[in-house]
């Protein structure tokens, strides 16, 4: 009769347990407090994942490792003491434990699991001990109360969304001896205002600093060579950024949606501007591009209303910018003016349109029919504009190819100049026909 009502407790005991590992915690009603018992050396994968009504766990101090899921969706548990000789937490241990606030990390923890603590929504602090090498992906991610981190001097690494959408983080030391952080690791965390990026990253890489919309200052350290897709997109208090020259990209969106951003010192030595890479950049009003870009993305200055001047060293003459009739133009013309104007005999003739004569001279050197015929549309649409101007200058330029003045549209220029009144200009259309296509008085021009 005792051994059965023995076996009849021990067959009723909530904990599965073979070899020393928690394999099953069975949830019981009622009971909302677990003490794992004593000589459990791990808590096993999924053990106690789904115990939405479990509050408390007791760990013993035999336990040396915890599984990947061994809480997961446990969402009562409020606190967790884990016990000193624990070394491992298992990814996704504590995934949508919405309501624990509290735990505690034992120095003996060498590794932490991604996604361990995702979406533990009321945590607010957290201490890392030091021996941690790596904060890996998701670890962190969606903690929405979590206000600061302190992570020790063994990290290397942080990895992807680390700590993406910790909304209430303002303020994480990143140590030196961090040489990786990965994408979008700091991702909409809207109350961050400073970050410490350390020598020895190489790349800040997508999304990294995403929609940190309080950030005001960011220090790019020497040892960057890239700023990968939108890695401070959307940071709108963000007002002055230097970056290195050790950098040779930046990517598409970069920049996109930094309101704020007047200040921004682009590198020598940079070959790549992204698509829309400082796009609604709204208070920038003066660049600088270096004349070793080679490439320049689509919209990469698209909607920069307050862009007056560009330069390309800090001492060159400014090339002034009107937003309206160019900078919406196809972004081959800004990068072969860019082009033109990096030939300082070119610069020679700079004037307060010089953009136009630009795209004039690189019209008559181009080799690629291509881009030719993309410069000569855009010429073209702007002749109602330079012959009331009185632009002669910039028609004579023109004229120096065989190409620009057609029977198709010489006539109409000459129209214009008459209803102008530039006879300068008239004159010149009117010699260049008699020379070039063979004169021809249209019925309604008067001399």
């Amino acid at each position: 009769m005792a051994l059965e009502k023995l076996f009849q407790i021990l067959n009723s005991s909530p904990f599965q347990i073979r070899n020393g590992v928690l394999e099953q915690y069975k949830e019981v009603t009622g009971i909302t407090e677990a003490v794992i018992p004593e000589g459990v050396t791990e808590i096993g994968k999924f053990a106690f994942m789904g115990c939405k009504k479990l509050t408390a766990v007791v760990i013993p101090k035999s336990v040396q490792r915890i599984g990947h899921d061994a809480f997961t969706n446990c969402e009562s548990l409020t606190e967790i003491m884990i016990p000193d000789g624990v070394a491992v937490i298992g990814e996704q241990t504590f995934w949508c434990c919405t309501n624990l606030h509290t735990v505690r990390i034992p120095d003996s923890v060498k590794e932490i699991g991604s996604g361990a603590f995702h979406k533990c929504e009321r945590l607010t602090a957290i201490h890392i001990p030091d021996g941690v090498r790596e904060i890996p992906d998701d670890a962190f991610y969606g903690c929405l109360s979590l206000t600061e981190i302190h992570l020790p001097e063994s990290v290397t690494v942080l990895g992807d969304y680390a700590f993406g959408c910790c909304k209430a983080l303002t303020a994480v030391n990143v140590p030196d001896t961090v040489q990786h952080i990965g994408k979008s690791a700091f991702e909409k965390c809207e109350s961050l205002t400073a970050v410490h990026i350390p020598d020895g990253v190489t790349v800040i890489r997508k999304n990294t600093f995403y929609s940190c919309t309080a950030l005001t200052e960011i220090r790019i350290p020497e040892s960057m060579t890239a700023l990968d897709d939108y890695a401070f997109g959307c940071c709108k208090l963000l007002t002055a950024v230097t970056v290195p020259d050790s950098v040779r990209t930046i990517g598409d969106h970069v920049f996109d949606g930094c309101e704020n951003l007047r200040i921004l010192i682009l590198p020598q030595g940079l070959k790549q501007l992204g698509r829309d890479a400082l796009y609604k950049c709204l208070s920038l009003t003066e660049l600088t591009i270096p004349e070793s870009v080679e490439q320049i993305g689509q919209s990469a200055l698209g909607r920069c209303k307050a862009l007056q001047v560009i330069r390309l060293r800090p001492d060159d003459p400014a090339i002034p910018v009107n937003y309206n009739r160019w900078m919406d133009k196809p972004e081959e013309q800004l990068s072969e003016l860019l082009r033109m104007v990096r030939e300082e005999n070119y610069l020679r003739l700079i004037r307060e349109q010089l953009k136009y004569p630009m795209l004039a001279l690189h019209y008559l050197h181009t080799h690629d029919p291509k881009l030719a015929a993309i410069i000569q549309k855009t010429l073209d649409g702007f002749m109602d504009m330079f012959i009331p101007m009185g632009a002669a200058w910039l028609i004579a330029l023109l004229m120096q190819s065989p190409l620009f003045f057609t029977a198709e549209n010489i006539d109409r220029y000459l129209t214009l100049a008459q209803e102008e009144n530039q006879p300068e200009i008239l004159m010149l259309l009117l010699n260049y026909k008699n020379q070039n296509l063979g004169f021809r008085k249209p019925e309604e021009m008067r001399l």
